[in-house]
């Protein structure tokens, strides 16, 4: 159980009370969505090009927490449902360009966004 609760609190750490990691560190709360990439400094900045990975990760917390019994399961559980809705609003938003798109209007040509950074948004991804 513990080795899991590490892995649990290093990418969606519930607290701000933990003196170990930080309160979902990946989580851009002001999009709602995650990001991948963003220590290293790149021309873009910040990336996120996997929404299922972080859609998939945040649900896990939330599969967790509603199957272990432990003091902290509800706000694990509560906490990695309110991940997930944000990180599948924020696919919607931001990756599934529609045609007159609110973030997008008719500048960018393609239906989908491959690689999301916090100055652009390319049809390209990493593996070619």
């Amino acid at each position: 159980r513990e080795n899991i609760l590490a892995i649990v609190r290093d990418y969606g750490n519930p607290s701000t009370e933990d003196q170990s990691f930080p309160m979902a560190r990946h989580k851009d709360w002001f999009l709602g969505s995650s990001w991948a990439g963003g220590i290293l400094p790149m021309a873009n900045g910040r990336n996120q090009e996997s929404t299922s990975e972080s859609i998939n990760s945040y649900y896990a917390l939330y599969a967790y927490g509603a199957e272990v019994d432990a003091p902290f399961a509800k706000e694990l559980k509560d906490f990695g449902r309110l991940m997930t809705a944000m990180e599948v609003h924020a696919a919607d938003t931001y990756w599934h360009v529609r045609a007159n798109s609110e973030v997008y209007g008719t500048t960018f040509p393609h239906p989908v966004v491959g690689i999301l950074w916090e100055h652009a948004a390319t049809f390209q991804t990493w593996f070619g």
